[in-house]
């Protein structure tokens, strides 16, 4: 089908960018898509891409003719356009194609289209632009454009040929501080929507000035204007009213609904709950993948970066924490180190005369009966009043019972770990009395089904001197 021969520029460049049949692929690709066919003649729907004749075309449901079909249940294809026939009995069904598309195909149709839509871009693109004046100064110019009023109502902007935001024209500014900054948003205003014929008014709006540009406050445009622009300007140094710079090109911002979704601060950003707009995070949480620098002084949520950061690196190794701990340890200091396992002093017994614990672990099997350590001699007179077991292989079927020797005799001194028990303390009673005398230990039971073993005795002694004297009822006086 040949190209329709449109007399326009953006015609010309359509036509010269989708003059070949179809955009061909370099692989095939599988296509599955439903298309209804039309209730009229003629009863043919159009694939999506060019289909494969090898692979050729598959309708579900439906059986391929090389001719126009002639009963409800065929189609014809037309390979060369990825045209497919229907017959009128089936016109309105809903039917699933399945085939190799080699590419999208362009027809007349197709150029008509973009050129209608490129058309139109072109005009709402140009309406009611904001331009700065081709001779530097003070105003700018707002070009004419058609806007539609209420959804319902066209109205025609004239335009404004001289927009003069300077000392005394009808646009003035108020008056700032030399060299301050301040942002001004135009907008149209229909005061007399409904009644013919609509006034259209260019209105100002002036934000709050401030030093810098980024810290002025943005104008509000009420509620039914429509937004044009947004210009940054700057006083000349003068402070007086409208006495500000020349209006740059890049002093003008587009914010005309029709052309955006965004007005004068982002506040209509559509789709941020979907991740649509990925360079904004979220107020209410979002990860930052990059670094983050703030100017000195400048604070989030109340802290200063700088300040509290040369605080942090004071304490980035355990060795400067260790260090700032100690500065405030102490008497007095107010660090509280009472809990010991997430429990305070009342919960262990005080004991005088250098209260110890001594570890032995027994690594193999053990059996009823067995000298398991022996050897070992204090350095000073020592009392030994309780004995804890822990076991990694639990005895079962009777507890596990170790004796105390004194000089290779047995002491009577039972500690007993339970049946189906990992740990357990047994109160020496009475304590046991260590000189010169050498130590050790010995099992009596280790359990009737299943041994313990892997068992790491602890001893609780006390180191004493001669003349140490235990107060108890039930303990003899050493002298």
């Amino acid at each position: 089908m040949p190209l329709i021969d449109l007399k326009t520029e953006i015609t010309a460049l359509t036509e010269e960018l989708f003059s070949t049949e179809y955009n061909v692929r370099t692989t095939l690709v599988e296509v599955d898509e439903y298309h209804v066919i039309p209730l009229v003649s003629p009863y043919v729907v159009r694939l999506t891409e060019v289909p494969d004749d090898v692979k050729r075309v598959q309708v579900v449901g439906y059986t391929e003719s090389s001719s126009m079909p002639v009963v409800g249940t065929e189609f014809m294809v037309d390979y060369s356009r990825g045209y497919v026939y229907f017959y009128s009995s089936v016109a309105g069904k809903v039917v699933r194609t399945l085939y190799f598309g080699k590419g999208s195909l362009v027809d007349a149709t197709d150029i008509n289209l973009i050129t209608e839509y490129l058309k139109r871009a072109v005009d709402v693109t140009d309406r009611l632009k904001a331009l700065p004046q081709i001779t530097p100064d003070r105003s700018i110019r707002i070009k004419k454009g058609e806007v539609l009023v209420s959804g319902y109502a066209l109205a025609i902007y004239l335009g404004n040929n001289k927009v003069d935001m300077g000392p005394g024209k009808a646009y003035q500014l108020d008056a700032m501080n030399a060299d301050y900054y301040n942002k001004v948003a135009f907008s149209l205003s229909f005061p007399q929507v409904g009644i013919p014929p609509i006034v259209v008014e260019l209105k100002k709006h002036e934000g709050t000035a401030a030093v810098t540009s980024n810290e002025v406050e943005l104008p509000s445009i009420p509620v039914g204007n429509i937004p044009i622009c947004l210009i940054a300007v700057q006083d000349d140094g003068s402070g007086g009213a409208g006495t500000i710079r020349e209006i740059k090109d890049a002093d003008i911002r587009d914010i005309r609904p029709f052309l955006t979704t965004a007005l004068t601060d982002h506040g209509s950003l559509i789709g941020l709950n979907l991740d649509h707009h990925p360079h904004y995070l979220k107020k209410a949480g979002d990860t930052i993948s990059g670094d983050i620098l703030v100017v000195d002084g400048k604070k989030i949520d109340g802290r200063d970066i700088s300040a509290d950061g040369e605080a942090l690196d004071g304490i980035d190794t355990p060795a400067k924490l260790l260090s700032k701990i100690k500065q405030v340890g102490g008497s007095g200091s107010g660090l509280d180190a009472d809990l010991l396992d997430n429990r305070d002093g009342a919960y262990y017994e005080k004991l005088a005369g250098g209260r110890r614990l001594l570890s032995i672990y027994m690594e193999g099997e053990v059996f009823d009966e067995e000298t398991f350590f022996y050897g070992l001699k204090f350095d000073e007179d020592t009392v030994i009043d309780r004995i804890s077991l822990w076991a990694r292989v639990q005895p079962t079927g009777a507890d596990m019972n170790i004796d105390v020797l004194k000089d290779g005799a047995e002491q009577n001194r039972i500690a007993v770990l339970k049946a189906g028990t990992s740990y357990e303390t047994t109160k020496i009673t009475p304590i046991m009395f260590l000189t010169d005398e050498l130590f050790g230990l010995k099992t009596k039971s280790v359990g009737s089904i299943e041994k313990g073993g892997k068992v790491t005795v602890i001893l609780h002694y006390t180191a004493m001197k001669t003349d140490f004297l235990i107060l108890k009822s039930d303990i003899r006086a050493k002298a």
